[in-house]
């Protein structure tokens, strides 16, 4: 019997019955993607303490083939962010603000940025860690039954 939403599997087993395939299905967590508009008072491509945010910056999110995905508006303190993605690959383009010229624009590890188009893409991954333990019998050297459990632990990548 499956408990829903408990992660439990209820087994009754009596001699010689085999239970297999006793599985727990999991979903990747969903990726998020943010950052800030500033005046970059040093023109060096990083936030530092004291430099102004800029909101009501209107940030669009596209997808590998260049349609919105959504669009986002900085708050007061020029934070944007996309938050329930699925993996894949990203473009950030930002609409200019009013009364300032285009500054440095950074990523984040692994983002690409396309010089004066106040583009950034990226691709997120899903990143999903799942432990396996299966129950091995066998025979030792002098042909006593054994059991023991082996455990494998593997990381699922989804781009």
């Amino acid at each position: 019997m499956i408990t829903p939403d408990t992660d439990k599997i209820s087994v009754t087993l009596i001699a010689g019955d085999d239970s297999k395939n006793n599985n727990f299905g999991e979903l990747p967590q969903p990726a998020q993607l943010s950052g800030y508009v500033y005046e970059d008072a040093h023109d060096d491509g990083v936030k530092g303490v004291g430099e102004t945010a800029i909101g009501g910056v209107t940030v669009t999110l596209l997808d590998a083939d260049g349609n919105t995905v959504a669009t986002a508006t900085t708050d007061d303190v020029g934070y944007y962010e996309f938050t329930g993605l699925a993996a894949g690959t990203y473009t950030v383009v930002e609409s200019q603000p009013d009364d300032y010229l285009d500054g440095k624009d950074t990523a984040s590890n692994g983002a690409v940025i396309t010089p004066d188009t106040d583009k950034i893409s990226v691709t997120l991954m899903l990143v999903m860690t799942v432990k396996i333990t299966t129950l091995v019998n066998c025979r030792n050297p002098r042909n006593y039954p054994v059991m023991f459990m082996k455990t494998l632990t593997m990381t699922v990548l989804k781009v």
